[in-house]
């Protein structure tokens, strides 16, 4: 009989990927596992969607009154507040989902709980302290953070990739390949966030690319790039939920905005079949790039 493995499953494409990968890296029996905060319609279709993905079972646990009184009044009792500026709001669900998380791995004698937050995040402190103290004899498994066994990358995603005379080159998984000079900035109206992303890539030749993103609050997210280097031509995929409409140097998504580019040579969207049939029970249609080629050594987007 195989080992079982617990996710914590949203049935969002992330926790879905997981699945076959869980089975094929670790040989487990993987039960999943939704835990109900209230989501309502978010929770409609999981079942078909985990099973056809390989999950042997699935549970969706209900814990809204559990949690809205040994969580969220407690939290509002003690005006919990994060970093002295807003009230907590889905962080108070994590140690209740944590809890039943371990519950549901003791009844299935499972061996290890596995979750979907990221490697950078405070999701992944939040549940693994609290699996941790309930049942710190299973296995935690956080596939962000394994990076030398979860290497699910390709070429369909927001970073650049880099063509000279035929030859591309794209980021690397692993621990080694990562951003660097990483800076924050958290205003009432605007953020900020810039990095250097040179090192995701396995080229010395890509000496320096600076991405920075600002958000202004209601108004509009501007993404500035700027390439240092003679690796080659940059060319930034751009991945839509909907068909874009490109005219000149804006690119229309449907009804959810508009993306003016600022220093390209050239825009072209391409429409991409979901072929893989367990992705398929996550995403039913085709999505769908814009290649977006720089044209010297900037690049800004403003979406608006």
């Amino acid at each position: 009989m195989k080992e079982k493995v617990v996710l914590a499953y949203s049935g969002g494409l992330d926790t879905t990927a997981i699945i076959p990968w869980l089975k094929e890296t670790f040989n487990y029996d993987v039960i999943c596992c939704c835990i109900d905060c209230g989501q309502g319609e978010e929770l409609d279709g999981l079942e078909e969607r985990a099973k056809l993905s390989g999950a042997a079972k699935l549970y969706i646990e209900d814990i809204v009154d559990d949690f809205a009184d040994n969580y969220i009044v407690p939290c509002v009792q003690a005006h919990a507040v994060y970093e002295d500026e807003y009230l907590l709001g889905t962080s108070m669900a994590r140690p209740a989902i944590a809890k039943r998380l371990v519950e549901i791995a003791r009844k299935e004698n499972a061996v290890a709980i596995c979750h979907g937050a990221t490697g950078k995040g405070n999701d992944q402190i939040r549940f693994e302290l609290g699996i941790t103290a309930l049942a710190p004899d299973i296995k935690i498994i956080a596939p962000w953070r394994m990076t030398d066994i979860w290497t699910m990358q390709s070429r369909y995603h927001n970073l650049p990739s880099f063509t000279d005379h035929g030859r591309e080159t794209v980021q690397q998984d692993g621990g080694r390949y990562r951003a660097e000079d990483v800076r924050y900035e958290l205003g009432e109206d605007v953020c900020r966030i810039s990095m250097d992303i040179a090192k995701a890539y396995p080229d010395d030749r890509i000496r320096s690319y600076t991405r920075s993103a600002v958000l202004d609050k209601e108004k509009s997210i501007t993404i500035r790039d700027h390439y240092e280097g003679d690796g080659g031509t940059a060319v930034l995929s751009l991945m839509f939920c909907e068909k874009p409409s490109i005219h000149q140097n804006t690119i229309r998504i449907g009804d959810l905005g508009i993306c003016t580019v600022e220093g390209a040579s050239s825009i072209t969207s391409e429409e991409i079949p979901v072929t893989d049939e367990r992705l398929k029970t996550a995403w039913k249609h085709s999505l769908y790039r814009c290649l977006v080629t720089m044209e010297a050594r900037d690049l800004t987007l403003t979406i608006a």
